[in-house]
């Protein structure tokens, strides 16, 4: 599933920084499983703010995933999975 470009658009002009559900993007193990990218980063942050609007705490997570890689040596195919 993936957003058209006008609803995409609508949503940066709601939006200091423009949400990204799983629902838009997919699982990305199960892109990793089916091949789907070569190198993706899963980065996360998320913030604390009181009622007061004042932020009170901070982090982040997340890190590099990677999926496989095809090499060609000498006119033939070699698959070779990388295990994080």
């Amino acid at each position: 599933m993936r957003p058209a470009r006008d609803e995409f658009h609508a949503l940066a002009e709601q939006h200091t920084v423009v949400p990204v559900w799983a629902e838009v993007l997919g699982d990305l193990e199960d892109w990793r499983v089916r091949d789907l990218f070569r190198v993706a980063n899963d980065l996360r942050a998320w913030i604390e703010v009181d009622d007061a609007g004042a932020i009170t705490g901070h982090g982040y997570s997340g890190g590099g995933v990677i999926g496989s890689t095809i090499l060609i040596m000498t006119g033939e195919a070699a698959f070779e999975k990388v295990i994080p």
